[in-house]
């Protein structure tokens, strides 16, 4: 028996992501209909 598939969350519209942007400080990455949260580079790093 295999094992079931990945759960995956749902993807979101650009329209979506965007207003999601205008109401928080952490910034966030659109990849293909998913959301991920910006790096933030550390003091002295280049």
């Amino acid at each position: 028996m295999s094992p079931p598939p990945p759960v995956r969350t749902p993807l979101i519209t650009i329209d979506d992501y965007l207003d999601g942007e205008l109401q928080t400080e952490v910034k966030h990455e659109y990849l293909a209909g998913e959301v991920v949260a910006m790096g933030l580079r550390a003091p002295g790093t280049a």
